[in-house]
């Protein structure tokens, strides 16, 4: 049997390649835009990691590191309603009757607007949401002001979630018809019922266990991200489809540009923990890595951007044109798949 030394030794040298060849990746990575691109592309590869495993390890070692530094932190989700700020049954009645003529105010708008009548649920929800606050408030009030009248101690307050919410409220209208299609599934609206009953179930207690809902959804975020590759490698071959390049090379490319972007995550927020750790009487180092911090997170897009420019060989015309163009097209569907990831977490939380 092959003692444990050995063992490990192997596992580190096969995930995490623990040789010296690391070095010589991770350096260039940061530093050279497009070097170890070209350079893998044109069958220089031996001397650096592979690129799905670069870019493994460093998605998993950065998003790892994002929840660590968030984990201690204080998060507000929500915030507190004018309704729960109310002190008399008056001021209530008021802020009520405020809140209800605005929200009636939207929905008559969104439903005059055929481009916009797709948000008048949400109005809806809202407006229910709302209702089922003041009458919580309404309540709390009365039998607090009973008390007092009465000599006895005041209740205790309720909970100060700002989310009232019911999964009724996505599943049926005002008239208690349902509002999916008739042609659904009863299978998959019995699924979807559950699902959004867990998910209001788990909004409400967003409030009291935030980092639940935070650690859920930084552990979903490497597998998008994996996911999302192939499509961002789609964009690369429709924006350079005359360039004569592979598709895998595109995935190349996708692949060590998202290792530096891990990369450059780290060290900004290890630049920025040095700037804070630095006392304040040594404000020359201070200051020094306060700029260096800067200039870690303004890299990025320049880097980007080179990376794009070596390794496609285009005129600056249209390589800044195209990585405009290609950063807006993924940002909308990043977008898309941290709704989509913020959504599953609130369901599986």
């Amino acid at each position: 049997m092959r003692p444990l030394k050995s063992i490990v030794h192997d596992f580190l040298d096969t995930v995490f390649e623990y040789d010296s060849r690391i070095w010589r990746t991770l350096v260039p990575l940061y530093l050279l835009p497009g070097r170890i691109t070209r350079d893998y592309l044109e069958g220089r590869r031996m001397r650096y990691v592979l690129p799905f495993r670069l870019f493994f390890v460093i998605t998993v070692v950065t998003f790892l590191v994002l929840q660590w530094n968030l984990g201690d932190r204080p998060f507000d989700i929500g915030g507190v309603t004018p309704l729960q700020q109310t002190e008399s049954i008056e001021e209530l009645e008021q802020e009520y009757e405020r809140m209800r003529d605005d929200l009636r105010s939207t929905r008559e708008e969104l439903e005059a607007d055929p481009q916009r009548a797709y948000g008048v649920s949400g109005v809806i929800v809202a407006e229910r949401s709302v209702e089922r606050a003041y009458e919580r408030r309404r309540d709390w009030l009365l039998e607090r002001d009973a008390a007092v009248a009465e000599g006895r101690p005041p209740p205790t307050p309720p909970s100060r979630s700002s989310l009232e919410l019911s999964p009724e409220d996505w599943l049926f209208d005002a008239d208690g018809i349902s509002q999916l299609p008739g042609w659904f599934p009863a299978a998959a609206a019995a699924k979807l019922e559950a699902w959004i009953e867990r998910g209001t179930r788990n909004i409400a207690r967003l409030e009291e266990e935030p980092d639940r809902l935070i650690r859920r959804f930084f552990g979903l975020l490497p597998p998008v991200l994996f996911v999302l590759m192939p499509v961002f490698a789609l964009l690369l071959k429709f924006f350079y489809l005359f360039h004569g390049r592979l598709y895998m090379e595109h995935v190349v490319f996708g692949l060590h540009a998202h290792s530096f972007l891990g990369l450059a995550v780290l060290m900004g927020f290890a630049l920025q923990g040095l700037h804070g750790w630095v006392a304040d009487g040594w404000w020359v180092l201070q200051s020094t890595m306060g700029w260096l911090s800067t200039a870690a997170w303004w890299w990025i897009p320049i880097y980007l951007l080179l990376m794009q420019r070596h390794v496609y060989g285009q005129g600056w015309a249209m390589t800044i044109f195209k990585f405009l163009c290609i950063g807006l097209a993924y940002s909308i569907v990043l977008i898309v798949a941290t709704v989509v990831a913020v959504v599953i977490s609130v369901v599986t939380a």
